[in-house]
């Protein structure tokens, strides 16, 4: 479970991206909406404690949270370190066949990257993630389904949801899937 109370943060030298939000992400499947430039990337930097210590920034207010929930950005391909998805998951795990079963790569183990669909990339970052994480780790996904056919949406959407029975998903997107918190003025409006 992640919690923020009263939680304020800005960037250095600016103003207040978030004024006085509380809002708690328990166990299973959150959305997070806002249009462009709402701040829902830096919500997931924060949620993952990537913010502000990487990015610097001040924060007042308080967030806890059970662990250190992994982060899957909007750029998947930033994240993807091998030259197939067997190599990849290989820098991460001790058994890459059973992530690329998982996710539905077998037979794409020995393929190319940068041959991937959009799809096909999303899930691997997906299998990649949580083969570091743990696959218990709680998930921050920044617009997992961006830039996707209706497909592959409806597979990474049905993949995310098996992943949040276990664990706590929070998926942040521009267009609502389903009901969800909606960022707005650097608020949460419900």
């Amino acid at each position: 479970m992640i919690t923020l109370k009263n939680f304020w943060f800005r960037y250095p030298e600016g103003n207040y991206v978030f004024r006085d939000l509380s809002m708690e992400f328990e166990e299973g499947l959150t959305e997070v909406h806002g249009g462009s430039l709402s701040g829902k990337t830096t919500l997931c930097m924060i949620l993952t404690g990537i913010a502000p210590g990487y990015t610097g920034g001040a924060i007042k207010g308080k967030i806890e949270s059970d662990g250190n929930p992994a982060i899957l950005f909007q750029d998947v391909e930033n994240q993807i370190m091998g030259r197939t998805p067997l190599e990849d998951l290989s820098l991460s795990s001790t058994d890459p066949w059973y992530f690329l079963k998982k996710f539905g790569l077998e037979d794409l183990a020995e393929r190319d990257v940068n041959t991937l669909s959009g799809g096909e990339m999303k899930r691997l970052a997906l299998a990649s993630l949580f083969s570091q994480s743990g696959e218990d780790s709680d998930a921050v996904l920044d617009e997992p389904l961006t830039g996707l056919d209706i497909e592959s949406r409806k597979g990474i959407s049905s993949m995310i949801r098996k992943l949040a029975r276990k664990r706590s998903v929070i998926v942040v997107e521009r267009f609502a899937e389903r009901e969800g918190f909606l960022i707005r003025n650097g608020r949460i409006v419900r």
